[in-house]
């Protein structure tokens, strides 16, 4: 699994998803205010 990166910081799984990874709230990881290491560790992203 890896995770991509937009020009305006959105995180997404990978480049072939549709939506971002959500946090703990359902609000979306930026950059602008999370780390790639948060996104990565999130619950969206270690969900069965």
């Amino acid at each position: 699994m890896h995770l991509e990166a937009s020009a305006i910081g959105d995180v997404k799984p990978c480049c072939m998803t549709e939506g971002p990874v959500l946090d703990d709230n359902g609000e979306p990881y930026n950059l602008s205010n999370s780390t790639l290491k948060e996104a990565f560790n999130s619950n969206h992203m270690n969900r069965p």
